[in-house]
């Protein structure tokens, strides 16, 4: 109906969209194959969403034929409906189940843990040899050996709460992977490359569990809707929030990666997709000492390169604290 002139007949409705931040956030992923998610960590507000190659809708009519043929898929959005594996990306949840289930193992061999045997390598180079440097940093063995320490099924757990197996509940189209009928006790398990593949969106929410004390929110884009008859009335969430981890264990996550130079904490992965692709993934957030309303921020970058998915992550959160 749109592309031959023909739009159905609609009603005005309000988004959750900071219209500075998704500009924001556009401009920087525009030269990218990629997606961006930013949350308010609390009310599960997306406040900036993108993926791109892109389109413009008002010239549909157009370059329709050229979208459809376009390998780059413009018209596929990779934020709410890509699967990609979450690899080390996962880590900061693994650390935060080992707190939440007493202390985390004892390094007994650094050089160890930093080991490539599954072709993965740390996204950066840790400062030292802690617990929370190596996660943050995508370090995969330091993944594997907390997620050993958890067990399979605490790990099958963890990543049903945190909502890797369930499509968000949102007034858009979403995707996920189907919960597994049995855990593999192996280390790609453990690294998220077996048995999950997630989209930014449902790794954005995981994320907003550790700068908001524990609980993942029910996601929100449209907020409200104008109805001829009674005005602006406000939309409900189409989901609960569900609580992950303790207040206490969210917090002591959060600070242990928070970054050096920025109010937040991070982690950056880089991660095998298939046999000819990689992936990288940047994830962030507000800490518990945060004054202002928790964020969190994911970007998926369809390439090997942290160094450009942190400078996009780090921009968008001076953005933030600009406002």
């Amino acid at each position: 109906h749109i592309l031959y002139g023909q739009p159905p007949p609609g009603l005005d409705v309000r988004l959750s969209l900071d219209q500075e931040l998704q500009a924001t956030a556009d401009l920087l992923l525009a030269q990218q194959k990629g997606a961006l998610v930013l949350l308010n960590a609390q009310s599960g507000e997306i406040l900036a969403i993108s993926s791109f190659p892109s389109f413009d809708p008002n010239q549909l009519d157009q370059i329709w034929s050229e979208l459809v043929e376009n390998p780059d898929t413009p018209l596929f959005n990779r934020a709410t409906l890509g699967r990609y594996h979450p690899g080390t990306a996962l880590g900061p949840f693994i650390m935060a189940a080992t707190l939440e289930d007493g202390d985390p193992p004892t390094i007994l061999n650094d050089q160890d843990l930093m080991k490539d045997d599954y072709s993965i390598t740390c996204a950066s180079q840790p400062l030292d040899s802690s617990w929370s440097s190596l996660i943050s940093n995508g370090c995969p063995h330091s993944q594997i050996t907390l997620g050993q320490s958890l067990g399979s099924q605490r790990v099958l757990d963890l990543y049903n709460d945190l909502g890797l197996y369930s499509s968000p509940s949102l007034r858009l189209p979403t995707d996920s992977s189907p919960a597994p009928l049995e855990f593999s006790d192996q280390g790609l398990a453990y690294l998220g490359l077996d048995e999950v593949k997630v989209n930014p969106l449902q790794l954005a929410l995981a994320a907003a569990t550790l700068s908001n004390g524990g609980v993942r929110p029910a996601p929100r884009l449209a907020t409200a809707v104008n109805s001829p008859v009674a005005g602006w009335i406000t939309l409900p969430t189409l989901s609960e929030s569900v609580r992950v981890f303790s207040n206490e264990t969210a917090d002591a996550t959060a600070l242990g990666l928070q970054a050096t130079n920025l109010p937040i904490w991070q982690t950056i992965a880089v991660v095998p997709n298939g046999p000819d692709e990689t992936v990288t993934w940047y994830i962030a957030g507000t800490p518990p000492n945060w004054g202002g309303r928790p964020l969190t921020l994911v970007i998926l970058l369809e390439s090997d390169d942290p160094t450009t998915a942190e400078s996009i992550g780090q921009e968008i959160i001076q953005t933030v604290i600009g406002n």
